[in-house]
């Protein structure tokens, strides 16, 4: 319970924000000009991929409205671990519903490409 309340609090304040997911989205809408030959696909791949990255940033930092109750508890030092959770909770549900819209932009994305054009795509990265 204490972990999930951390996790939740790292969250809240932008603390897990991966900079390799923008990366790699960066690296896919720059590969795609290259990839998909055709104009429409192409157009649809990079505005999904474009409105993904938009949602990685917005899943980094949670509104202010949200992360206020938590950092007043966390200001008392006296808050009990439940008065924390209720805190959290419209913080993991925002994040959650930020996911949720996530895969349903990549099944979108994924029904826009072939087999072939996503493997290209997304590529593992050189390791060099």
């Amino acid at each position: 319970m204490l972990i999930a309340i951390f996790a939740a609090i790292l969250l809240a304040f932008g603390l897990g924000n991966d900079g390799a997911v923008e990366s790699d989205l960066d690296r896919a809408i720059a590969a795609v000009p290259e990839v998909v030959p055709d104009r429409q696909r192409r157009t649809e791949a990079l505005e999904v991929l474009e409105q993904m990255k938009a949602l990685v940033s917005e899943m980094a930092k949670p509104p202010r409205r949200l992360t206020r109750d938590l950092d007043s508890m966390l200001r008392r030092h006296r808050a009990t671990a439940e008065v924390l959770k209720q805190s959290i909770e419209p913080i993991l549900a925002y994040q959650q519903s930020l996911e949720e819209r996530l895969v349903a932009l990549r099944m979108r994305l994924r029904a826009q490409l072939t087999a072939e054009e996503w493997a290209r795509i997304f590529s593992p990265p050189d390791d060099k």
